[in-house]
């Protein structure tokens, strides 16, 4: 009788560790995930790479305008010379 006693407390003292060990395997994973920067610098190099973005739009737009009046100017030229 005591040994059977025995072998189910044993049982139980085993599940019961093996569950403290899962547990403390998952904190020890969440806490990995909550220093993990990798992710937070990949974002980083998005935001990055859309405010250069972002600048390189502003500038060709701004460019585009002053060529845009560049061109005509020069239409507007050449029409005068080829209808006098």
């Amino acid at each position: 009788m005591f040994s059977k006693i025995y072998s189910t407390v044993v049982q139980r003292v085993s599940v019961v560790f093996n569950l403290l060990m899962k547990e403390q395997i998952m904190k020890d994973q969440i806490v990995q995930f909550l220093r993990d920067e990798e992710g937070a610098t990949a974002i980083e190099y998005g935001l990055i790479a859309g405010l250069i973005s972002i600048g390189i739009i502003a500038g060709l737009t701004g460019i585009g305008t002053k060529l845009t009046a560049i061109f005509n100017k020069i239409m507007t030229e050449i029409n005068k010379v080829t209808t006098s």
